[in-house]
């Protein structure tokens, strides 16, 4: 119902910055948008056109409607859904699921959330890229000039008040950065972008 919908006010509390992937074993450390866009759109098909080794690039998609893809779509392919040929390479469901299947083909290209690059098994095996020559370190990501990252948000039905204004106060807070950082996202405080 909208007239629910617009009772619902929208505070963003933390950010979280995503990744494209690739191999360690590619070389692979950088791409463009462009080439990124071509990449999923099927028009480049060989990493060797991007200045990699003579081997095929095997896709790996998001469940389209997830929210990584969504931020993909937006950020990276600048909102043309069509973009991103999901009738060529697999589909996965989740990060777990993307690290399986790109250790399996060192060729596989995919996106997943970086607090997943917290775990040794992903940093092991996968290298992310930098876009446009810009790496996902936190400074890049609160001050906008890397790309792919989102706001995770919390809704209250109205101005919040009471327990639910302190809960989001405490999430914002200085005195929350360091859980925050742990779980491998950025708060909402350190954004320079809005």
């Amino acid at each position: 119902d909208t007239d629910k919908a617009k009772e619902l006010v929208d505070h963003q509390v933390v950010a979280q910055g995503f990744g494209v992937v690739v191999s360690k074993s590619l070389g692979i450390t950088n791409l463009t948008k462009d080439q990124i866009k071509d990449i999923f759109s099927g028009k480049v098909t060989n990493w060797k056109d991007v200045g990699g080794a003579d081997k095929e690039i095997l896709l790996i998609h998001r469940t389209a409607g997830s929210g990584t893809r969504a931020t993909f779509e937006k950020t990276i392919l600048g909102g043309d859904k069509s973009l991103e040929n999901d009738s060529l390479g697999a589909t996965q469901d989740s990060n777990g699921a993307v690290l399986t299947a790109m250790k399996q083909n060192d060729g596989a290209i995919s996106y997943l959330g970086l607090a997943y690059m917290n775990t040794q098994e992903a940093k092991d095996a996968l290298t992310v890229v930098k876009i446009n020559g810009v790496s996902d370190d936190k400074a890049n990501i609160c001050d906008g000039s890397y790309p792919f990252w989102s706001w995770g948000h919390m809704y209250t039905k109205g101005e919040p008040t009471g327990v639910a204004k302190s809960f989001i106060e405490f999430i914002t807070s200085n005195d929350n950065t360091s859980s925050i950082e742990g779980l491998g996202f950025i708060s909402g405080a350190e954004m320079k972008v809005k």
